[in-house]
């Protein structure tokens, strides 16, 4: 497919690009993810703090016209400093009414699903920032999500995402970025394996899989690493 020479990248651009950010998220997340509440607070999970908190180290893929965004990269250089400002900064942000806080009440109202995901929204950034893993926010502190739609999938614009960032990590004193993917995706595992990106070296899921990187569970994840020095 030809590549859209309209199009550009550049930095993300608040209030602006909210609603196109919160759209590409909800395309492309998991299947898990698409029902709501649980739509609504993981785009306030992985979408909406990074430009927010981390501006300098977020960009999008602009189509040239007035549709606004329709891609992302979104990161931050310093994943412990990011979960402090979170914790700190981003959490008192927070709409209570569209996201309640996971007391007795918020049980009563949503099920399972979307109650894990509040309590990781404010009380528990470590983990859903990967604290859990041994080496992997201090060898790699950097870490990314990236979001492209349909229409500008096959056309070299992930690379283009990614090399714009690994540019601004490196301005930003990162020596190295880890991301998550879906296991089973192998198209995305070849396209960052392509990218230079290897498998976190160790095993995550006591051995099961075998499998350096993978963890176990339901919402199997394989975590990959670059080394990003000049």
């Amino acid at each position: 497919m030809a590549q859209n020479s309209t199009a550009f990248i550049r930095p993300v651009s608040l209030p602006s690009d909210r609603s196109a950010l919160d759209h590409i998220f909800r395309v492309t997340c998991g299947e898990s993810l698409k029902t709501e509440p649980s739509w609504t607070i993981s785009s306030y999970l992985w979408c909406h703090p990074y430009p927010l908190l981390s501006p300098s180290t977020c960009f999008v893929l602009d189509p040239g016209n007035a549709e606004g965004p329709v891609g992302y990269i979104l990161s931050t250089p310093n994943t412990r400093q990011f979960a402090k400002d979170w914790t700190g900064k981003y959490v008192p942000s927070l709409d209570r009414e569209l996201l309640p806080e996971p007391n007795a009440k918020a049980t009563d109202r949503v099920d399972e699903k979307p109650t894990q995901l509040l309590q990781l929204l404010y009380g528990d950034p470590e983990k859903a920032l990967n604290f859990s893993y041994p080496g992997l926010v201090d060898k790699w502190p950097g870490h990314l999500h990236i979001d492209i739609l349909p229409s500008h999938q096959g056309q070299g614009w992930g690379r283009k995402l990614i090399d714009t960032l690994l540019e601004a990590l490196r301005a930003e004193g990162c020596n190295g970025v880890h991301l998550g993917m879906e296991a089973g995706s192998l198209g995305a595992l070849k396209f960052y394996t392509k990218l230079g990106f290897s498998r976190y070296p160790e095993v995550l899921d006591g051995g099961v899989s075998g499998e350096r990187g993978r963890t176990g569970g339901e919402s199997q994840v394989i975590y990959l690493v670059k080394d990003i020095t000049s």
